[in-house]
């Protein structure tokens, strides 16, 4: 049965009106904590292949892995020690607290709520130390389940466009859990799930360029037959970026290609797995967008211009200034285990030092390696100045294709803007916040509603740039994606269509 004809259809511009919150209509919710979802997935006895615990993640700094195209190398080869080093800091556990009675397991991504939506899958054949097949990520045992065999690689390496399967390659698989976010953000969880997403494609780009991989992050394929290949509940959990490494030239620049062979029955064993609670509900919402945004991308010219998010532009744009930081706290690992969420936000401004570095990351493309498109250009980037050294207050607009920034609209917009976020007011202590931002009905009728994705995981990627240069210059970081929606369009002046998608508080913290 062809579930997508279950629902109806709901675009990214509607989805986003549908989920929008109301300061006057806020439905009440309590958590149900004796339905907590499980952060792990659990998988009937599967073959399981550890990986390297005791792993050298010295050698790189922050700034040299992020900014330096010559860490790329050609050479390096993928074994299971390199692999052990790339999960571990993209999505290992980096710390344990007790709140609560229970325990939270944080990762090296960040995470709406600590909810961890997001899965993680390896498809891949000739690396020394592990047999050709589809695997699943095991946080918990840091290791390997094994899920399919040869064939099953085969077929993912068709329908990813890999034109030689049998020498080595590998592609990292992103899925995310539904219920996970929506156990606490409910209808609204379908923008976490991407925006999470977004924050571990990131992540897995960063740490592939940390071992000296070049890689290519994709997020449109054939939804319904990777979804089969890997055994998910598409009601359930589904995949939503693809991270292949490219190693000897063998992987090409086409976007996906669709497979002859007749797709594999699903397994019910490995479908039931998606499951991670035992009442789990489903919202009619997210059910919607997922399926109407399963649609194929439309044929586009990325480099056309998109319609603004504003009117009128800035009157005038200065050009981002690069200047070194020296900072103790660089190395690349160090940063990325070091990675937290921290609010505790004081009114002491942010160096013009420190924050041009802040803008030179918002305006590099991904590390995706040579001939590899950027991302397409569905997310417009401003800030809010509250305490930046040079810096007076108002609402700026960032140009990333060009790596500059203008004044928009002069005055005071922290303190508002921290009452729109559904009242946090630490906000207002930070020097910075930045915005991501997009037409949502122009990206519609250019991109068809797939584009809302791209838009989503974008800014979450964005968001992460920031979280860990925060982290590399001793400063705090943390992401927000509740907020009243209309009031934000109003308080920034975003044309019709226009939306906000996710806040990123920057500034420095209590020692």
């Amino acid at each position: 049965m062809n579930k997508k004809n279950e629902v109806t259809t709901l675009n990214g511009q509607q989805y986003q009106e549908v989920t929008a919150y109301d300061r006057l209509h806020m439905p009440r919710h309590t958590l149900d904590w004796s339905n907590v979802p499980r952060q792990t997935k659990s998988y009937p006895p599967l073959q399981k292949i550890n990986l390297e615990p005791k792993i050298d993640l010295r050698g790189k700094s922050f700034w040299q892995v992020m900014e330096d195209t010559g860490s790329i190398s050609p050479n390096v080869t993928l074994d299971i020690q390199t692999l052990s080093k790339v999960l571990a800091l993209a999505y290992g556990y980096t710390a344990r607290q007790q709140a609560g009675g229970q325990t939270f397991l944080y990762r090296s991504a960040p995470s709406a709520g600590a909810l961890y939506p997001v899965e993680v899958y390896v498809s891949g054949a000739g690396i020394p130390g592990l047999p050709p097949g589809l695997f699943h990520y095991d946080i918990q045992a840091f290791a390997l389940r094994k899920l399919r065999g040869e064939e099953a690689s085969r077929r993912i390496a068709e329908t990813l466009s890999v034109p030689k399967p049998e020498n080595t390659w590998v592609s990292f698989i992103l899925s995310g859990i539904f219920f996970r976010s929506s156990w606490k953000y409910r209808k609204r969880a379908f923008r976490y799930v991407m925006l999470d997403t977004g924050h571990l494609v990131e992540n897995l780009v960063s740490a592939l360029a940390f071992v000296g991989l070049p890689c290519s992050a994709r997020y449109d394929f054939v939804d319904e037959r990777l979804c089969t290949l890997v055994g998910l509940d598409r009601l359930k959990e589904a995949c939503f970026a693809i991270v292949d490494v490219r190693l000897e030239g063998l992987l090409n620049d086409a976007e996906s290609g669709v497979s002859q062979t007749e797709p594999m029955a699903p397994d019910l064993a490995m479908t039931n797995a998606s499951m991670v609670s035992s009442h789990e509900v489903a919202y009619d919402a997210i059910k919607q967008i997922y399926f109407t945004s399963s649609e194929r991308l439309k044929v586009c010219h990325p480099g056309s211009e998109m319609p603004c998010v504003t009117l009128p532009e800035p009157r005038q744009w200065f050009p981002v200034r690069h200047q070194d930081v020296k900072s103790a706290r660089t190395d690349y690992a160090g940063v990325v285990k070091g990675r937290r969420s921290r609010r505790n936000f004081v009114r002491e401004p942010i160096t013009m030092t420190s924050f041009m570095r802040l803008l030179s990351l918002m305006g590099k493309t991904p590390f995706s390696g040579k001939n590899v498109k950027p991302y397409l250009p569905p997310v417009t980037t401003g800030f809010l100045v509250g305490h930046v050294e040079g810096f007076d207050h108002g609402f700026y607009r960032f140009d990333s294709e060009n790596n500059r920034y203008g004044l928009f609209k002069s005055g005071s917009f922290m303190v508002k803007m921290a009452e729109i976020c559904l009242d946090q007011l630490w906000l207002a202590n930070a020097g910075v916040l930045f915005l991501f931002m997009a037409n949502l009905k122009a990206l519609d009728d250019s991109w068809g509603a797939r584009a809302y994705r791209y838009a989503m995981l974008d800014a979450g990627a964005l968001g992460q740039r920031l979280y860990l240069g925060s982290t590399a210059l001793s400063l705090g970081c943390c992401g927000i994606g509740a907020f009243y929606d209309n009031e934000a369009r109003a308080l920034l002046d975003l044309k019709d269509d226009s939306y906000l998608l996710y806040l990123v508080a920057v500034g420095n913290i209590k020692k």
